[in-house]
């Protein structure tokens, strides 16, 4: 592991938080689970979808790279619709075939640390 992921590695456990290490040929990462939970617009279905977050420290304080979701390959509906489907225990093979065809936000995510805490959201927001 390198000195800079021990590092937040370790910051992240004195702050409670927890958090992996990632290691590999080409990759050495600081990773914590989360839920994020998938929205079909069309009929309001949602499934619980897990998966792992990286952890930065950048910019002096830690934080959760939500990138990826918000503006990266996983903000396509097509790797949403994926996602899923994998949550439903789908196989890859027996999911519909829709491409990059099926529209723009057609699915909505909320990502949730495992505290519980929303880290990312892009459902509409509402007033109570």
């Amino acid at each position: 592991m390198s000195k800079e992921a021990k590092a937040l590695l370790e910051k992240l456990t004195a702050m409670g938080i927890p958090a992996k290490q990632l290691t590999g040929p080409h990759h050495d990462m600081v990773m914590t689970d989360c839920d994020i939970r998938i929205r079909r617009v069309s009929d309001g279905k949602e499934v619980l979808y897990k998966d792992d977050l990286l952890w930065s420290d950048d910019y002096g304080e830690p934080e959760l790279c939500t990138y990826i979701w918000e503006e990266g390959n996983f903000s396509c509906d097509c790797n949403r619709e994926n996602f899923f489907y994998d949550a439903m225990n789908i196989p890859r093979d027996k999911q519909p075939d829709n491409g990059c065809n099926i529209g723009d936000n057609e699915f909505q995510v909320e990502i949730k640390d495992l505290t519980g805490k929303v880290i990312y959201s892009d459902f509409p927001q509402t007033n109570l």
